[in-house]
């Protein structure tokens, strides 16, 4: 492991904490128990970086649960992966109206969100930086299906970009959604085997190379063009970054 980088690994038993956390957050006593539980990760961050410049990763699940809250109250970006389906294009429409309350906030519930909770704490919330599609099919046989569908959350993206633009990083003036494609979103090549290999081994995609790796008793070959391909698609996200 390099010496710039720090991990801090998830555990299974982390879920079973949560409902705790949830039941901390929600106590009436002491003052501020919500705001101050939202910050444990924030805390945790700025206790070891201290005047440090760090980029910080956090990896959370995919549904809005209390870890999920304390990553977005900890963190300054949001980078959001999504499929071709019409799951994720619901699915990132439904993320805005979770952190930034949605068009018609319901009369009675909504007191009791994230959204609404997070804006009377007048808390900084995380912008969106950038979103990932990570089901590019290389088969011209699904290609066209596919483009469609990453067309359609695309476009969805793009019309609540065009709505609230103060909830995306600064990337100056954007006239179309081409343009907001070529900022905020990247589409990801399907890492199929080499992504398997290496997140099975612990093994860094760059020191991947074309032998038959042993994957729980199954032989697996790699193919030299697609680890190369993959390791690109890596470093142009970095970019992007």
């Amino acid at each position: 492991m390099p010496e710039n980088i720090w991990l801090v690994p998830g555990d299974g038993n982390l879920e079973l904490v949560a409902p705790a956390i949830r039941y901390y957050a929600d106590a009436q006593m002491p003052e501020k128990a919500w705001l101050n539980t939202q910050k444990w990760i924030k805390s945790l961050i700025e206790k070891y970086a201290g005047s440090a410049e760090w980029t910080v990763f956090i990896d959370t699940n995919p549904s809005f649960a209390i870890y999920t809250e304390l990553a977005i109250v900890a963190g300054t970006h949001l980078i959001v992966p999504f499929k071709a389906d019409d799951s994720s294009r619901v699915a990132t429409k439904a993320l805005f109206d979770l952190i930034h309350r949605p068009d018609k906030p319901h009369p009675v519930y909504s007191q009791y969100t994230f959204a609404q909770r997070a804006k009377e704490a007048d808390l900084q919330l995380p912008s969106c930086h950038l979103f990932i599609g990570n089901q590019f099919k290389q088969h011209e046989g699904t290609a066209k299906a596919f483009a469609s569908m990453s067309n359609a959350v695309h476009k969805s993206l793009y019309e609540g970009y065009c709505k609230e633009p103060n909830r995306y990083t600064n990337h100056g003036k954007i006239n179309n959604q081409e343009e907001f494609e070529k900022m905020f979103t990247y589409e990801l090549r399907d890492f199929n085997s080499a992504g398997v290999v290496a997140a099975h081994r612990g093994t860094l995609l760059s020191s991947l190379k074309q032998i038959t790796y042993e994957v729980h008793g199954d032989k697996v070959p790699l193919v030299k063009k697609r680890i190369e391909e993959c390791s690109k698609s890596i470093d142009e996200i970095i970019y992007k970054l």
